[in-house]
């Protein structure tokens, strides 16, 4: 689910988060059981995937914003996509300064 490859978040980062097509969205972002907390990943093939947290991370790994779903409902549809925009386009800068901050510049 995570991204330790600079060249790789660089590429989900030129792809940016979202399709125009909410309809997707939607589909992708309801959950089979309501009240679970869901997270929005994106994957390194420029994918995006919507599940559950997963159990080990490790801590200084920036990690995608919980519980994407329960806003949804109380939430014009455009507003809820541009938060989901919002929470994962975050998500992809807060990786790629982890990355880059681990990055070695001394390697050729």
């Amino acid at each position: 689910m995570y991204c330790h490859d600079l060249d790789i978040l660089f590429i989900m980062l030129k792809g940016g988060c979202f399709s125009n097509d909410h309809d997707v969205w939607d589909v992708l972002c309801t959950p089979v059981v309501s009240d679970e907390n869901l997270r929005l990943y994106g994957l390194p093939n420029g994918s995006w995937e919507v599940d559950l947290p997963v159990d080990e991370v490790p801590p200084e790994l920036p990690e995608p914003a919980l519980g994407i779903n329960f806003a949804r409902d109380g939430m014009a549809e455009e507003n809820w996509v541009s938060l989901i925009a919002v929470h994962s386009d975050s998500w992809l800068i807060s990786a790629a300064f982890y990355i880059g901050a681990r990055f070695s510049f001394d390697k050729n």
